[in-house]
C-alpha cells in the first residue's frame, strides 16, 4: 500500500478514509512482493474482503503464467549449457 500514485498499476482504496488512513492510498499492483508480520511496525488497516478478492484478480491479470514458463525454461535451457 501506498499514498504514491504514479499512474502505472496502483489501484486506489476507494474507501480508504473509512479504513481510517489519513491519506488517499493506492495498492501496488506493479510490485507485489511477501511481507513477513515481523516486518511491520503497526497494522494501518484492514481491507475488506471484497476490496481485497478485487486486489488478488488484479495481481493476477499481471502475472501472465505462460511467460512464467517461458522464463523458467529458458533460464534451465541456460543453466544447462552453462554445466556442460
Amino acid at each position: 500500500m501506498t499514498t504514491q500514485n504514479d499512474l502505472y498499476k496502483r489501484k486506489v482504496i476507494p474507501n480508504w478514509r473509512d479504513l481510517g488512513l489519513f491519506k488517499k492510498s493506492y495498492t501496488r499492483l506493479e510490485m507485489p512482493i511477501k511481507l513477513e508480520k515481523e516486518q511491520l511496525e503497526k497494522k494501518l488497516t484492514e481491507l475488506p474482503r471484497e476490496q481485497l478478492l478485487e486486489i488478488y484478480s488484479e495481481i493476477y491479470k499481471l502475472i501472465n503464467i505462460n511467460s512464467l514458463k517461458k522464463m523458467f525454461i529458458k533460464y534451465n535451457q541456460i543453466s544447462l549449457r552453462k554445466n556442460i
